[in-house]
């Protein structure tokens, strides 16, 4: 039970995380912020160095993380097609 309870406080911290350091998806981020998070006083590292997805022993599922803005994918901050 307390993993799915850290599952879920992890992907919150660290969607807040980006938030401020990406200027809520407007802003690329390194691969070395993304060495910065830390939860409960511990480095997690974000993204795998070598690859984009990351499945650490702690989450009970996948991490994908983009280094890019969301504009990127030519979708707007809502998700939805620009008009």
């Amino acid at each position: 039970m307390w993993h799915r309870i850290f599952d879920t406080r992890l992907r919150s911290e660290a969607m807040r995380f980006l938030a401020v350091r990406t200027n809520d998806g407007l802003d690329s981020i390194s691969r070395q912020e993304l060495l910065d998070f830390s939860i409960d006083g511990e480095m997690f590292r974000l993204m795998d160095l070598t690859r984009g997805i990351r499945k650490p022993r702690q989450l009970a599922s996948a991490l994908s993380i983009s280094r890019r803005p969301v504009e990127w994918w030519g979708l707007g901050l809502s998700g939805a097609a620009p008009t």
